[in-house]
């Protein structure tokens, strides 16, 4: 049996911030710093929308929000 997981794994913090603006986002600890937030089906429709996807285009490119502004 086999099990096909898709998902973002990333620094802990990045990733809870973007949990809190894309509500299909749930970043679950794996320790060490780091999290994962699985790819379900209503994420996947989520970052597919206008303007959602932005949030995992700048995790992708190691940049994070703060306030309105995005950063390095």
């Amino acid at each position: 049996m086999s099990y096909e997981l898709s998902a973002v794994i990333g620094d802990a913090e990045l990733l809870r911030g973007v949990s809190r603006t894309v509500p299909a986002a749930r970043a679950a600890p794996l320790g060490q710093g780091l999290s994962l937030i699985p790819m379900t089906g209503a994420l996947f429709d989520a970052v597919a929308e206008d303007g959602v996807g932005d949030e995992f285009s700048a995790v992708k490119l190691g940049r994070h929000r703060h306030g309105d502004q995005w950063i390095a």
